[in-house]
């Protein structure tokens, strides 16, 4: 069993540690994908080019979205071990 040293990881064992990291995830996934995916409506809508820049910006979204909560649960995992 791991020990919790640091302040942020003994954060992360109480319940609303928990949730906090989720609602934090949460926005690290909609905030791109809502972003990028209203950027690229409008742009569709502006350029007449019905789906394309709604789906790159949603694949950009995506990526973006990816690397980020990656990011986020190495970050905790090296932070609780």
């Amino acid at each position: 069993m791991t020990t919790l040293s640091s302040k942020s990881a003994q954060k992360l064992a109480t319940p609303w540690g928990a949730v906090s990291l989720v609602f934090e995830l949460g926005y690290i996934i909609a905030l791109p994908a809502a972003l990028f995916g209203f950027g690229g409506a409008y742009l569709d809508e502006y350029m007449k080019m019905s789906p394309l820049f709604l789906a790159v910006g949603l694949l950009l979204a995506f990526a973006i979205s990816a690397f980020a909560v990656i990011g986020k649960v190495k970050s905790v995992t090296q932070t609780t071990l």
